[in-house]
């Protein structure tokens, strides 16, 4: 098997039967074998967040739900600083219950989501944004947006490459990416361990697991990499890249 990001050997990781590692960018893949939209619309949400109190028992969000991610969206908003202008067109991929989408609304000229669990639809309707409710992969990308931003998306996508290239097709710019890594770039704070795909009988919906040199790899093709740092949901990796013509 060839890693996605770089096309050299995977090495299955010892201990594990469905989990790879690139022998040249240590990038990794977990072989999730089921459908990944109809898990990230069906399943993916009841164990990251109804077992948490974050929906209600009639299947509302509540205020715990933004309350929580409240204090991460500012800190995203001033990582964003220099980047982020009053008439820039905006699109969220992922975008969750809409905490971020509804802190950068009057930052930005407008603001469109993506989202595929109801509960979390419903909650961006309720917050007057427009959403979609469609995986990346399947957009319509003859509208072009200014900045794209997917925090903790990509590493749900199986296919990274097909990922990358939508990307490419749907901003006129700018593209603003976090996603998990297992280390923290800059060493301090929690490292992650890795799970067997079905741990405990549940996927928690990551295929990927990126290494700065991983994305530099894949990105570097279609994007100018602008800048590239710790991300505020730590360990991960915040990459802000502008779109090669």
């Amino acid at each position: 098997m060839k890693c996605i990001c770089c096309s050299k050997n995977y090495i299955l990781v010892r201990g594990y039967k469905d989990i790879y590692k690139c022998s040249s960018c240590d990038h990794l893949f977990r072989d999730y074998k089921e459908d990944a939209t109809s898990f990230h619309r069906d399943e993916y949400r009841k164990v990251e967040i109804k077992e948490r109190g974050e929906i209600s028992s009639d299947g509302t969000v509540n205020d715990k739900f933004h309350k929580i991610r409240e204090k991460m969206t500012s800190n995203r908003i001033k990582m964003l600083s220099g980047f982020i202008e009053q008439d820039q067109k905006c699109y969220d991929v992922g975008a969750g219950a809409g905490t971020f989408a509804r802190k950068l609304r009057p930052l930005v000229k407008s603001i469109r989501c993506s989202e595929l669990d109801p509960a979390l639809i419903a909650e961006c309707k309720r917050n007057g944004l427009e959403v979609d409710s469609i995986g990346l992969l399947e957009m319509n990308t003859q509208e072009k947006y200014d900045f794209v931003f997917m925090w903790h998306v990509l590493e749900h996508i199986p296919d990274a490459l097909a990922a990358r290239d939508k990307l490419w097709d749907l901003t006129n710019k700018l593209v603003c990416v976090e996603v998990p890594t297992l280390v923290p770039l800059d060493g301090q704070g929690r490292h992650r361990r890795v799970k067997p795909v079905n741990y405990k009988n549940s996927f928690d919906g990551h295929f990927h697991y990126y290494t700065e040199k991983s994305f530099r790899r894949l990105y570097e093709e279609r994007f100018k990499i602008l800048r590239i740092t710790v991300g505020a949901q730590n360990p991960a990796m915040m990459a802000i890249i502008e779109k090669r013509q």
